[in-house]
């Protein structure tokens, strides 16, 4: 029979050859990864169907990836098996090409727009030698107060809620008067630095302000003259009716700049 199985009467006669390779190739090297689709014992009579079976019901095991030593550094030119959905065939891919050198990780990523302060974001810890997430709003934390009337001979406060001094501070006067003032639209803001008040002969800001630890705040002297600020076509200064504008505030808190 030389190695050969024949068909005899519809029923195949196997060597034991066959079988030896049959119980080799699944009970030995590869039994942890693979479920064999048919299990020959001793005496069984063997058929076609039953050697189709064998490699057609085979199985992968779970263990066949599970089982694997664990490579902690994966390097760049590291291989991973994928399946490629356009030529319907599994290909490889390595490390560096799937995840270091795929930008589309990133650009190929919905856009959001508007991020939240408890958003997370990706960053790598040096001290750790790892990557770690991080919230938005700890990179970069703000502030804004608005609404405030516009007024002299007071002091007005408000808690920014920060761990410390805010960094950046910017204080604005907004025009609220549906008619506009001192050629300003309603709508239009102003840096609180471009109103001034003259005094014995010497232009001096409008108002003092600033921040501290738990304050933004801005006030001013009542006892000077009204303040001006320059036409917004650049043509002269006006003075300022104050029923007609707010005060609004911006801060920004970042943890890592001095």
């Amino acid at each position: 029979m030389n190695g050969k199985w024949q068909m005899a009467n519809g029923k195949p006669e196997l060597l034991s050859v066959w079988i030896a390779l049959a119980i080799w190739l699944t009970a030995d090297l590869r039994a942890a990864d693979i479920n064999k689709g048919h299990t020959f014992t001793d005496g069984d009579t063997a058929y076609a169907g039953d050697f189709n079976d064998f490699l057609d019901l085979a199985t992968i095991n779970t263990s066949f990836f599970t089982g694997k030593s664990a490579t902690t550094t994966p390097a760049a030119a590291d291989t991973l098996l994928t399946y490629n959905a356009s030529a319907a065939d599994f290909r490889k891919v390595t490390l560096g090409n799937l995840v270091l050198s795929n930008p589309s990780l990133i650009t190929g990523q919905t856009e959001d727009t508007t991020p939240a302060t408890n958003d997370f974001l990706l960053s790598y810890d040096t001290s750790a030698s790892g990557l770690k997430k991080v919230q938005a709003g700890k990179l970069i934390q703000r502030f804004t107060t608005n609404g405030i009337p516009v007024q002299v001979g007071s002091l007005f406060r408000a808690d920014h809620g920060f761990p410390g001094v805010p960094q950046i501070v910017e204080w604005k006067l907004v025009c609220t008067n549906a008619s506009g003032d001192a050629t300003y639209l309603q709508g239009d803001e102003i840096p609180v630095g471009a109103a001034m008040i003259t005094v014995s002969s010497i232009d001096l800001p409008g108002w003092a302000a600033g921040a501290n630890s738990t304050n933004v705040f801005i006030g001013a002297n009542s006892l000077v003259g009204n303040r001006t600020v320059l036409n917004k076509d650049g043509s002269g200064s006006t003075a300022l009716t104050y029923a007609r504008w707010n005060f609004k505030c911006n801060a920004l808190y970042l943890p890592n700049w001095p």
